[in-house]
Formats: C-alpha cells, sequence, structure tokens
C-alpha cells in the first residue's frame, strides 16, 4: 500500500506506515517505528530501508524480504503498467489533465512532507511551532538555492538537511 501511494518522495507515506504498524495492527511501538524511519533516513533509498526494517521487526528475515518485495512491486507495477497508459491517454486528447494532475499532486506532497516534518517534530520533543518554522526556513532556503542560484540537486538536499539539523541544534541551545 506504501508503494503504491509514493509520489516524489517517500517521505509522503511516512504517516501511511506509521497508522499502520504502530496504530491499526499495533506490530510494532512508536519508537521501534521511528528507529526504523531513523535509519532509513540516513541510507540511500529511505523508505525502501525503512520497509526493510518494520517488516524485519515484525517477522524477522521473512518479513523484510516480504516488505521489500512490496515496496518494488507496487513501484514496479506503477512504472510499467500504470503511468504508460494514464500518459498514453492523455496524449491521445491534450496536455492538460497531466499538467492538472501535478499542479494538485506537487502541493499534496510537499503538504503531506510538512505535516510529517511537523508531527515527528513534536514526537520528538519540539513544539509544533519550532518544527513548522524549522521546516518553513529550510523549504524557503532550498526554493532561494534552487531558483536564484541555480543550485544543483545533489547540493540542495544535503545542504537542506544541514541546515535543518544546525536549526535544531540552536534551538536545543536556547
Amino acid at each position: 500500500k506504501a508503494g503504491a501511494l509514493v509520489f516524489g518522495t517517500g517521505l509522503a507515506v511516512v504517516p501511511v506506515l506509521e497508522g499502520d504498524f504502530v496504530g491499526r495492527m499495533g506490530w510494532l511501538t512508536h519508537a521501534q517505528f521511528m528507529d526504523g524511519l531513523a535509519v532509513g533516513q540516513v541510507t540511500p533509498g529511505p523508505v525502501t530501508i525503512t520497509a526493510t526494517f518494520l517488516g524485519y521487526q515484525v517477522l524477522g528475515i521473512s518479513g523484510a524480504i516480504v516488505a521489500t518485495v512490496g515496496v518494488f512491486l507496487a513501484a514496479f507495477v506503477n512504472a510499467t503498467l500504470v503511468i504508460p497508459r494514464i500518459f498514453g491517454h492523455f496524449e491521445k486528447r491534450d496536455a492538460e489533465g497531466p499538467a492538472a494532475f501535478v499542479l494538485g499532486a506537487v502541493p499534496a506532497v510537499v503538504g503531506g512532507v510538512l505535516g510529517t516534518g511537523t508531527r515527528l517534530a513534536i514526537q520528538t520533543g519540539q513544539s509544533a511551532g519550532a518544527g513548522a518554522a524549522i521546516l518553513g526556513v529550510v523549504f524557503l532556503a532550498a526554493l532561494f538555492a534552487q531558483f536564484r542560484h541555480r543550485a544543483p540537486a545533489w547540493a540542495v538536499i544535503p545542504g537542506a538537511g544541514l541546515l535543518a539539523w544546525g536549526i535544531s541544534r540552536g534551538l536545543e541551545i536556547f
């Protein structure tokens, strides 16, 4: 289910994963879930690593394999079967449909990431205001770097992470 919902960023599915693993199924504690999320964030492919870790926590090696296959299977089905049919359908008509989808989907993903970041900030001891402020500053700095200076994504992404870390460390001091 989580793999089928990924669009643009894996962080958009964190609330889905947490809701299922911690809330609905009760397979993991919140602390275990946060451990899995932390492990995933320090490795390439954070959603895949997080899903594999969560699967391992629930069923050991077999759970890790099932979770990893599930994430890739959904993406494979989307990339090879679903998306080409959707785009093929729109190419026959006009380009307004896909453009309208992107115009709506991108803000939804950004909102999901901001909501997830704020929620994680609250659960790790920051206030909702502090979490939203950190995300807002990082977002604006990343936009500025991209549009004003044409900074490459490989520099903006780690730079945004370092900026968020620095701000959060600064808030701990006060």
